[in-house]
């Protein structure tokens, strides 16, 4: 506490940081991925459900189902919140549910990758905001067309985590030229696990973290080993939503979000 009250001290002291541009960028971010996920589990709902239950039947094969469709959806939270539900009907075994488990936690990575080569290369804002323009008049003009109107919340979802990417990135170039960050390195790396398993477990997206790490590697702001450490704390975060929907369930829904938190855990 007496670390957090000192930092919280020195950043009071701090007139020239604006903090408000970075926490927007999160906020766009974190809208974007909501918008998506609403879309995505309308357009693919049951035909998704259908292709889990066919394509889980096999251990192995349900890892690499796993890693393939949250590669595609870039969402974890909606396989495993999913997954708890199809247990909890009994459509899925708890050990096939627990392996494409496995495989969501190392599909949702190709998000990261994405990120390093791509968000960091070019003005994504370029590219969001005539998609953002486009969507919005399917979003205005298109309402009582479902499918419409799904496809639009998609792409308009995409666009606005993309600004909120690049509001996170350039806010994090500000923030280093006001603020040394790198003082944090003294308090060790656990500090840095710590936060991450915070700031995950507060809004609930590893892929947050996970931008945001990479925003401050990519300013100078953090080291590498920093950086790491962030997204190692953000994997045990990610699991306290999964936790949390498995309150009241049977003991196997209770189970996998037991068996995905100590997963994350062990992998930390």
């Amino acid at each position: 506490m007496s670390i957090l009250h000192d930092k919280l001290k020195e950043l009071e002291s701090t007139e020239t940081i604006d903090w408000w541009p970075p926490l927007a960028g999160i906020g766009m971010f974190l809208f974007g991925l909501m918008l998506m996920e609403q879309a995505i589990q309308h357009l693919a709902g049951r035909s998704f459900k259908l292709f889990l239950k066919n394509q889980t039947q096999h251990p192995a094969k349900a890892v690499i189902n796993g890693i393939l469709v949250t590669a595609l959806l870039q969402s974890s939270s909606i396989v495993n919140l999913l997954l708890l539900a199809f247990v909890g009907a009994g459509v899925l075994s708890l050990n096939n549910a627990m392996a494409v488990v496995l495989g969501a936690n190392l599909g949702s990575t190709v998000y990261t990758w994405i990120v390093v080569l791509v968000g960091f290369k070019f003005d994504i804002q370029a590219v969001s905001y005539p998609i953002i323009a486009i969507a919005t008049i399917g979003i205005l003009f298109f309402p009582n067309n479902k499918k419409v109107m799904h496809w639009t919340r998609l792409a308009f979802g995409i666009a606005l985590s993309f600004i909120g990417l690049s509001t996170i990135k350039n806010g994090f170039t500000e923030m280093v030229n006001a603020i040394d960050i790198t003082a944090l390195n003294a308090y060790g790396n656990l500090a840095f696990v710590l936060a991450g398993f915070l700031i995950t477990a507060i809004v609930q997206s590893s892929a947050t973290t996970v931008v945001i790490a990479l925003a401050a590697l990519n300013s100078g702001a953090l080291g590498f080993e920093a950086a790491a450490c962030l997204v190692i704390g953000s994997e045990p975060g990610t699991s306290i939503k999964t936790l949390i929907g498995s309150i009241g369930g049977i003991p196997a829904k209770k189970q996998m979000a037991l068996g995905n938190l100590l997963i994350n855990v062990v992998a930390s």
